[in-house]
C-alpha cells in the first residue's frame, strides 16, 4: 500500500511508487533523481515546513507540499527495499 512521504516515520526507508502534482512536479522530481522504484530514506522531519531525504548519496530538502504529491511504500505491504539500496540512499 502506498503512503504520501510525509506519512514516513523519521529515518524510514521507502521506495518511490508514484510522483503526483501535475507534469512540472514530476519533471522536477525526475532531475533531483526522484522516481519510480527509487530507494529514499527520511533523514530528516516531516515537519510543517517539509523534509530532508537521502536520495542516491545527496541530501534533498523538499518542502510540505512536495512531500505530500510522493506516494512510497515502506515495506510493510510490498517487498521491503534492499538494505543496500537503503545505506545508498542515506549517503
Amino acid at each position: 500500500m502506498a503512503i504520501a512521504l510525509s506519512a514516513l516515520a523519521p529515518g524510514g526507508c521507502a521506495v518511490v511508487h508514484e510522483v503526483g502534482g501535475g507534469r512540472p512536479m514530476v519533471q522536477r522530481m525526475l532531475m533531483l533523481g526522484i522516481r519510480r522504484g527509487t530507494a529514499l530514506r527520511l533523514l530528516h522531519g516531516p515537519g510543517a515546513r517539509g523534509a530532508v531525504v537521502g536520495v542516491g548519496g545527496a541530501r534533498i530538502a523538499l518542502g510540505r507540499d512536495v512531500i505530500e504529491h510522493i506516494r512510497v511504500h515502506s515495506g510493510r505491504a510490498e517487498p521491503a527495499p534492499q538494505p543496500d539500496a537503503c545505506a545508498e540512499a542515506a549517503r
